[in-house]
Formats: structure tokens, C-alpha cells, sequence
């Protein structure tokens, strides 16, 4: 049920005219904190989003620096940095 047609029916009801200014300020003061949560929870969705989306581009970037280099160093293997040693010398051809 929508808080504005609560607060009419408690002004079209029989109550106590205390009784409907106490309603009516409760009224008041949960529309307040509604609105107040409601634009607190997009701050809070806004923040969220911000925050993943920077995290996952970060992580995406460090996994392909991650992924270049395990490439880089599997293409060149360790014997590469060792000359091979043979017995009289190089032989060409």
C-alpha cells in the first residue's frame, strides 16, 4: 500500500485529531528515511559498480601480463642461455 493514500485514509478516518497528527508526523518521517535509503542504496550501487568494474580490469590486465610472460618464457627455454659444449668444436654443415 502506497504511504500517500495511507495518509488519506487516516484524514478521511475517525481518529482523534492527536492520534492523526501523530500518524501523519510518522507518515512524514518514514518517507523521509525511505528517501533517504533509496538514494543511499544507489550512492552504495553506484560505488558497487564503480568499484568491480575497476577490479576487473585491473585483474584482466594483470592476467594477460601474467599470460605474455609465461608464453615469452616457455618460448625461450633455459638451454638457450647454456652453449652447447662439443668435443673439437663446432662443426659446420
Amino acid at each position: 500500500m502506497d504511504l500517500y493514500r495511507v495518509g488519506k485514509i487516516v484524514e478521511d478516518s475517525n481518529l482523534s485529531k492527536k492520534d492523526k497528527d501523530f500518524v501523519k508526523r510518522t507518515l512524514n518521517e518514514t518517507k523521509k528515511l525511505l528517501d533517504k535509503g533509496v538514494s543511499e542504496s544507489a550512492l552504495a550501487d553506484k560505488w558497487r559498480n564503480y568499484l568491480f568494474n575497476k577490479w576487473l580490469y585491473i585483474s584482466l590486465f594483470v592476467l594477460g601480463i601474467v599470460t605474455l610472460l609465461v608464453f615469452k618464457v616457455k618460448s625461450i627455454s633455459l638451454t638457450s642461455f647454456i652453449p652447447s659444449l662439443k668435443i673439437g668444436g663446432e662443426t659446420s654443415g
